[in-house]
């Protein structure tokens, strides 16, 4: 687990310098590398990674997409380890939002979100 921190921002070096800064395989690295920030307790470096994640799949996949809604959930979960629930849970209610639309209720992602929004702080 050390060692995935560099390793992710090694990866995400190399997919900015050979796809460009706002490629889609930039955001899932940024969505890694803020991943492996929480499982370190580093919730507040993994915050402004999974705020440039979700500007990038905003921008190139849509506001009301899955995608976002996971980073809308990732974002969710970090700031309610740092203590934040006030902004957590909005980040929460928008993810389910918007992958009930996009996938509907029994979806396994979209019952994931369910959960992640319903754990207390």
């Amino acid at each position: 687990p050390q060692m995935a921190v560099p390793l992710h921002a090694a990866a995400l070096a190399m997919f900015e310098k050979t796809l460009g800064a706002e490629h889609a395989q930039v955001a899932s690295n940024l969505v890694n590398l803020g991943n492996a920030l929480c499982d370190q307790k580093k919730h507040s470096e993994a915050v402004p990674v999974y705020l440039r994640a979700l500007a990038i799949d905003e921008k190139t996949l849509g506001e009301n997409h899955p995608e976002v809604a996971m980073d809308l959930s990732n974002l969710g979960i970090a700031y309610r380890a740092l203590g934040r629930p006030d902004i957590g849970r909005p980040l929460f209610e928008r993810a389910h939002k918007i992958m009930l639309g996009a996938l509907g209720p029994d979806d396994p992602k979209t019952k994931a979100v369910a959960q992640n929004m319903n754990q207390g702080p």
